[in-house]
């Protein structure tokens, strides 16, 4: 009966070690899957942090965007006229310059036409 006893206290003893291993590991387990959970809080946290910021980054680009386009629109009749002011410009220097060559060209001419009469009668 004592060798029934003693197998006895021994099953029971291993099955307290197994008991207490067993809820050891569990523990362990349960401790990572906690701080696999807190892990992921904070990364969707940040997720989410990130998410929204590139949300009011792409929201002002896309205001700025807007807003160049309306002042290119708005730009344009000024670079228009202002392109009209430079062409104008150039063409009234050009139209000083022909007069001056074409009166230039009328003089040299007039005189040169008097001067082949006047070679011819000294002849």
């Amino acid at each position: 009966m004592s060798m029934k006893k003693s197998m006895l206290d021994y099953q029971k003893e291993s099955i307290k070690n197994d008991t207490h291993k067993y809820l050891t590991m569990y523990e362990e387990k349960h401790q990572e899957l906690l701080s696999a959970k807190e892990k992921l809080g904070t990364l969707t946290a940040e997720l989410e942090k990130k998410t929204m910021q590139i949300e009011l980054m792409s929201g002002h680009i896309a205001k700025l965007n807007n807003r160049l386009k309306v002042n290119q629109y708005l730009s344009r009749p000024f670079s228009l006229l202002f392109e009209n002011k430079v062409t104008e410009k150039m063409i009234k220097v050009k139209m000083r310059q022909a007069t001056v060559y074409d009166s230039r060209r009328t003089a040299i001419k007039s005189f040169n036409g008097w001067r082949n009469t006047y070679r011819e009668s000294k002849k």
